[in-house]
């Protein structure tokens, strides 16, 4: 463990790795770099320690998870989908040295932030805890603040989707925000204190970008549906004003709504390809907030 104050890291890290000689340097390593670092030989003992920053509302950062921990009763995928559940703002990073793109994608769906191939240089890792450690102070701070404040409604896009597809598009936001886009997302951003109709309003008028997840489960979803009508709307009235970008998901683009077809869309089905997404849609989106503010100035 560091021997830093919380206060005076840069960021709180949990290392779990059951290699002990390669724990050791991801551990000294980091606290070199400023962190405060916490161990961990399985999953058992991570998810027990998490429980109790949890509960003592303590802020994780980022997580170092190892893919396979051989001693450990708790998979490291349980683990995964139980952090992301109990400290949303927590960026966990997978570490593995073989995973295909489908298990990969089972990690993703589940929570994980990101993936390091191992084996990986010292400076592969610094690089990515600190972007990581920043996308989670973000979003922690977006947790704490009520809706009215600036934090929650100065969001770049408003992201759309089925509540059946809610896995995969908290995943994707995740991607997302990973690149510098801030995110409006109802599912983390609707507090029990919002009223609902108005919040979503509020969030839909005010976000310039507007992202649907358009898959089968949300050809009948009429929450969709009304807020695709209102984002296309807003674009009509004020085209340089509001960007509307579809992506498909398990949808051939012939199947998707008409007026959805008539737009530029991105399919994230494949996850081999959904880095490259990730980033074409990170180009459109920083092209059309640039475009979007030299207009106004």
């Amino acid at each position: 463990m560091g021997i830093e104050t919380e206060s005076a890291s840069k960021g709180t890290v949990y290392i779990v790795e059951d290699d002990l000689d390669l724990q050791a340097v991801f551990e000294a390593s980091l606290m070199h770099e400023g962190y405060l670092v916490e161990t961990f030989a399985t999953a058992d003992a991570a998810h027990a320690a998490l429980s109790d920053a949890v509960a003592r509302r303590r802020e994780v950062n980022v997580i170092l998870l190892d893919v396979l921990l051989e001693n450990s009763k708790m998979s490291s995928l349980e683990f995964l989908g139980f952090a992301d559940e109990a400290s949303p703002s927590t960026q966990a990073l997978i570490m593995s040295a073989h995973l295909p793109a489908s298990q990969f994608l089972e990690y993703l769906v589940s929570g994980a932030a990101g993936y390091l191939s191992k084996p990986f240089s010292l400076d592969d890792l610094f690089q990515n805890v600190a972007k990581h450690t920043g996308v989670s102070k973000r979003r922690y701070q977006y947790a704490r603040c009520p809706w009215g404040l600036t934090e929650r409604t100065s969001r770049d896009v408003f992201f759309s989707h089925a509540a059946s597809d809610r896995k995969w598009a908290r995943a994707l936001v995740k991607l997302l925000e990973n690149t510098g886009i801030s995110v409006w997302y109802s599912s983390r951003d609707i507090t029990p204190a919002d009223e609902w109709r108005t919040t979503l309003q509020t969030a839909l008028s005010s976000c310039p970008v507007f992202i649907v997840l358009v898959s089968p489960a949300s050809l009948g979803a009429e929450h969709v549906k009304t807020e695709i009508a209102c984002a296309i709307q807003q674009k009509g009235k004020s085209p340089a004003e509001h960007l509307v970008v579809p992506l498909l998901y398990n949808m051939a683009i012939e199947d998707a709504p008409e007026e959805v077809q008539r737009l530029q869309c991105l399919d994230v089905t494949d996850p081999a390809k959904l880095a490259d997404r990730i980033q074409v849609l990170r180009l459109m989106i920083e092209r059309f907030l640039r475009r979007r503010s030299a207009s106004a100035a």
